[in-house]
C-alpha cells in the first residue's frame, strides 16, 4: 500500500540505511532487495554510566511504590499485540503456582491496557499484576534496577530489543522469547 511505496521511495533516495542487527538487515533485504547494498549494521549499546546496577534496591522499590519482599518481574513495552504481553500474563499465572509472592510489573501504554487488566482479573492475579503506564526514561532505569528479572515476550518484528541491553546493564537478568533478533 501507501506506506510500502513511501518506504521504497525513501530507501531509494537514501545513501545508507543503518540497522542494529543481522535480523533487521535480512528483513530489510527481503522486503527491499534493491536497498541491501546500502545497509550498514551498527550494533546497539547503552551508556554504562546511566544504565548500571543500584546499591540501594530497597530504596528504589520504596520510591517506586514496589514491595521490598517480593520477587519482581518487569517488562517495558508498547501495549500492542505483537509485543507478546497477553502470553506473558497467561504464563505469569503459571509462575504464581510455584512462586506465589511474585509481582509482574508492566510499563508502557497502548490499546491493550484494559484487555491485559481484564485478563489478569480473569486469571485471579489481583495485586500481583501491576500496569504502571508510560515511564519516563530516568525512571525506567530505576525500574530495571529494582527488578529481579526482566522479561521480553516478543512475538514478531523485534529488530534488536534495546531494553534487553538496558536491563542487563542495570543488573537484571533477562528472559526473552526465541524470536527475531532476540
Amino acid at each position: 500500500g501507501l506506506s510500502r511505496r513511501a518506504e521504497s521511495s525513501c530507501l531509494k533516495r537514501a545513501d545508507s540505511v543503518i540497522v542494529l542487527s543481522d535480523f533487521s538487515r535480512e528483513q530489510l533485504g527481503s522486503y527491499y532487495p534493491f536497498a541491501q547494498e546500502k545497509v550498514v549494521k551498527i550494533p546497539g549499546g547503552v551508556d554504562l554510566d546511566r544504565f548500571c546496577p543500584s546499591d540501594d534496591r530497597a530504596g528504589l522499590r520504596e520510591r517506586l511504590g514496589l514491595p521490598r519482599d517480593r520477587q519482581i518481574l518487569f517488562t517495558a513495552r508498547r501495549l500492542v499485540p505483537r509485543m507478546g504481553l497477553e502470553n506473558l500474563v497467561d504464563a505469569f499465572g503459571g509462575v504464581l503456582e510455584s512462586h506465589p509472592d511474585t509481582l509482574l510489573v508492566i510499563a508502557g501504554k497502548g490499546r491493550l491496557r484494559e484487555p491485559l487488566l481484564e485478563k489478569g482479573r480473569g486469571l485471579g492475579l489481583g495485586d500481583r499484576l501491576r500496569l504502571v503506564g508510560f515511564v519516563e526514561d530516568d525512571e525506567l532505569v530505576s525500574y530495571y534496577q529494582a527488578a529481579d528479572l526482566f522479561v521480553l515476550p516478543s512475538l514478531a518484528f523485534e529488530g534488536f530489543g534495546m531494553v534487553t541491553l538496558e536491563a542487563l546493564a542495570c543488573g537484571a537478568p533477562v528472559v526473552a522469547t526465541d524470536v527475531c533478533s532476540v
